[in-house]
């Protein structure tokens, strides 16, 4: 069996909070469905055709999966044998996050339909915290900028330059 991934570039925040977070105190498989639905969810408003001629949009947070696919997204090798998650453990770890309001699941005829509870307060540009919320000016006092530091491999480029 060969399983290929198709990710796009890209990445998501994680938060250290979550270490102190119910999903950590749980085993392994769920943080690791967990996460991988974090790393599937769209992060911008996407349309998804269908064979009916209709389709679906999906908001930042949301993905179509289905249990199957879930479970050969975080199957993991255990000394050479690959080991995939049943159906019955992935709908077990789905109904337990939609428990503890992590997800939300919506099954139907185009697959299981997962909505990330808080996903734009999280993956926002405003962090989620209360200063960041406030709209402010576009003054340039205001406006935040990025530190730049210095780039430790300079004085190599510097001396590329003069060999020249």
């Amino acid at each position: 069996m060969c399983y290929i991934i198709s990710m796009k570039r890209g990445f998501t925040r994680s938060w250290r909070k979550e270490l102190a977070s119910s999903v950590w105190l749980m085993p392994p498989m769920y943080h690791r469905v967990f996460y991988w639905l974090r790393q599937k969810a769209k992060w911008r408003p996407d349309f998804i055709p269908t064979n009916r001629g209709i389709g679906i949009w999906l908001d930042p947070g949301m993905l179509i999966t289905s249990y199957q696919i879930i479970a050969e997204g975080v199957a993991y090798s255990d000394m050479g044998v690959l080991r995939v998650p049943s159906k019955k453990t992935v709908a077990r770890v789905l109904a337990w996050l939609q428990r503890n309001e992590q997800i939300q699941v919506v099954a139907g005829h185009f697959g299981t339909t997962i909505r990330i509870v808080n996903w734009d307060k999280y993956q926002s540009d405003n962090y989620g915290h209360p200063q960041h919320n406030k709209k402010t000016g576009s003054s340039s006092a205001t406006t935040r900028r990025k530190r730049q530091k210095p780039d430790p491999y300079a004085h190599l480029y510097i001396e590329e330059v003069n060999r020249v």
